[in-house]
């Protein structure tokens, strides 16, 4: 029996559903004009709940590495965007091989249950 309950710990617990929010902030050239620098990648990370989207951390500003290995800025799934949704879990199963290893700690180091944030 207690082999069991130790299997089961976090059967009660609710899965995060973690979303990333992946944009190049807008700036403003010396005319005021609006413009998105290809090398400005962010990630923002959410929880995605009942309540909508919560931000989690300050946004990750990628290296210029990082977009490189990425291919952000030629992907179709980004190349025309600035500013796009993805969920965590389909992000990791899709990039996971391009990752910086700094970008895999950090996802990895992500709390997995709601009963697991600290508040």
């Amino acid at each position: 029996m207690l082999l069991e309950t130790r299997r089961n710990k976090n059967a009660h617990k609710h899965l995060i559903d973690w979303d990333l929010n992946i944009y190049m902030p807008e700036q403003l050239d010396a005319g005021g004009q609006s413009y998105w620098d290809p090398a400005s990648w962010r990630i923002q990370v959410y929880i995605f709940n009942h309540y909508g989207h919560e931000e989690w951390d300050e946004p990750i500003q990628l290296t210029a590495e990082e977009i490189i290995s990425l291919g952000l800025n030629h992907d179709p799934y980004f190349k025309d965007e600035v500013d796009t949704w993805y969920g965590l879990h389909g992000f990791k199963l899709d990039y996971w091989d391009k990752m910086s290893d700094r970008l895999k700690m950090y996802f990895d180091a992500l709390p997995k249950y709601y009963q697991d944030i600290v508040l």
